[in-house]
């Protein structure tokens, strides 16, 4: 049996994006949702990804989803596998293996849709936060996903 556990390195959660002591409070509050949002939603995708989806809730190999809902999975996957296969890596002049790499292309664009979903219903609460300071050009919301790249 596989322990069925997530677990996160304290580095993530005290990196310095959010130790640097250049953001107001009100600023941080979408920046954690595009930089610890995005890895924390990243890694439970992944229980459901091409290779989490094979483990019950024990973490026994288990097919637990129906043949249907293994059947409509396949087909949803097969567009991110054909999206990241199109990527051609100039350097060695060779493409990704979409289909090598859907576990990681699930989780980061599953964790990047859920945590923009989470932070739209916090704007939706809370009002849209101020533009970060220094941004004349680069909308609220997209400034703060930027965490996210700044993690990768």
């Amino acid at each position: 049996m596989i322990n069925n556990t997530g677990t996160e390195t304290d580095g993530l959660i005290t990196n310095d994006l959010y130790e640097c002591g250049c953001c107001i409070d009100s600023f941080v509050v979408g920046m954690q949702y595009g930089g610890i949002g995005v890895v924390i939603g990243h890694e439970i995708t992944h229980g459901f990804d091409d290779k989490g989806r094979q483990f019950d809730k024990e973490g026994n190999l288990k097919q637990w989803w129906n043949n249907a809902t293994v059947e409509a999975f396949r087909r949803r996957t097969q567009c991110i596998i054909d999206q990241y296969s199109s990527y051609k890596l100039e350097e060695v002049n060779l493409n990704v293996n979409g289909r090598m790499t859907q576990g990681e292309n699930i989780a980061d664009n599953g964790g990047l849709k859920q945590a923009f979903r989470a932070y739209r219903k916090w704007v939706s609460r809370h009002g849209e936060e101020p533009l970060l300071p220094g941004n004349k050009s680069i909308d609220s919301i997209c400034s703060r996903f930027q965490a996210y790249y700044a993690l990768c």
